[in-house]
């Protein structure tokens, strides 16, 4: 598409013409920009993954989410590890923001009740107490599904 701003230049400047980048076709899905990165690509062909129960474009404001960006030296398969391991979060966040606390540090039941080629289900709990130290421990339902989605 064509530049409408560059704000490092001088008020009153003019925009270079050759200041411009390619475009693709992108939909918004969840709050999610899904981008096809062929130029001609047609999105109708590939649609972005299906909507499930938790599908958050039917159910804004029923469901907690964590909105946040940051650029990181890695891919998103290593964000999906993390997502996928809560056991992690009372050590490797002990008393960082939104993260845990060493002493809350307990075993994890976990069950799989869908293992496929697309991803995998089930459910996962503390065994002493629940999610960051707060209240009993409950059932906490998970999916993922390739190449980077979790649901929780």
């Amino acid at each position: 598409g064509s530049c409408t701003s560059i704000p490092q230049l001088e008020e009153g400047a003019a925009i270079p013409a050759r200041a411009c980048v390619a475009t693709y076709p992108v939909a918004v899905r969840e709050r999610i920009v899904w981008v096809w990165m062929e130029p001609n690509a047609d999105p109708s062909t590939l649609p972005p993954p299906p909507a499930t129960e938790f599908d958050l474009d039917k159910r804004w404001g029923e469901a907690m989410v964590y909105d946040f960006m940051i650029d990181l030296p890695y891919d998103h398969s290593f964000l999906v590890e993390n997502l996928a391991d809560p056991a992690h979060v009372p050590v490797s966040h002990d008393r960082t923001p939104g993260g845990g606390k060493i002493e809350d540090a307990q075993p994890l039941l976990m069950e799989v009740s869908e293992l496929t080629s697309e991803g995998f289900e089930g459910r996962l709990k503390n065994t002493r107490s629940g999610f960051m130290g707060r209240g009993p421990p409950s059932w906490v339902h998970f999916r993922y599904r390739a190449p980077g989605i979790i649901y929780q």
